[in-house]
């Protein structure tokens, strides 16, 4: 059985931690989990207890929760891999909204693909067909959500540039670690470019607090990539 680490880091946006939390719960096939890291990353708004109490009654695997000083994401991400021994770590960030099946459906293109390095899951290649075997599309770079090979990260570390920046930086140097997006796309969304409340809300809320970047919405036509989960939206 491959066994994978998932990392949550999280920058406060305790309502997105708290809805990409119990997502996890329902879509992800724990057997291929070693272990869930949960990372508080000099978050002010109950973040600390949140995680604590996760870690505390979480039933599928043992969870791990640290808490740090203000830190960027990719240090973070760089810390972990130094400490891991998974073949794998899958870096889910606090406003990421998987579907169900998401692991296995990752872990099978890195397993048909040994080249590939890194993979990204933000959806970039739709299709109105699931297909009988997914593969990938080469990128220079896959954003910070993804399935990773830890060999990846044995030449050299990614460095974080301030809080948000530094892991695209790092793959565009490095053009020998093989990057691509999962092709076709899974049906994952982003929290802070979702069109609806509470989220169109909250993103408002966050964005004027510093807590992350403006981003552009998704266009309806783009549904199916919430509709699996919030059907009446």
């Amino acid at each position: 059985m491959t066994m994978v680490d998932i990392m949550v880091p999280a920058y406060n946006r305790l309502e997105f931690t708290q809805a990409v939390i119990s997502n996890l719960v329902e879509t992800t096939e724990w057997s291929h989990v070693r272990k869930l890291f949960l990372y508080d990353v000099g978050s002010t708004e109950g973040m600390r207890q949140y995680f604590d109490r996760v870690a505390s009654d979480f039933k599928s695997v043992s969870v791990v929760a640290s808490h740090l000083p203000p830190t960027p994401v990719t240090d973070v991400l760089t810390a972990h891999v130094s400490q891991s021994d998974a073949p794998f770590i899958a870096k889910i960030d606090n406003d990421t909204i998987v579907p169900p099946k998401w692991l296995s459906t990752c872990l099978g293109v890195l397993e048909r693909h040994p080249e590939l390095d890194l993979l990204g899951i933000e959806a970039h290649y739709p299709s109105e067909h699931v297909p009988k075997e997914y593969g990938y599309a080469g990128a220079r770079f896959i954003g910070g959500i993804g399935v990773f090979r830890r060999r990846a990260f044995d030449g050299s570390r990614p460095k974080g540039r301030d809080t948000f920046f530094g892991f695209t930086e790092w793959q565009d140097k490095n053009p020998h670690i093989v990057k691509g997006w999962i092709q076709p796309s899974i049906d994952v969304c982003l929290l802070d470019r979702l069109p609806f409340d509470p989220w169109l809300s909250l993103t408002a809320d966050y964005v004027a607090k510093g807590w992350q970047r403006p981003w552009p919405k998704y266009d309806v036509v783009r549904r199916h990539l919430w509709g699996w989960k919030w059907p009446n939206s």
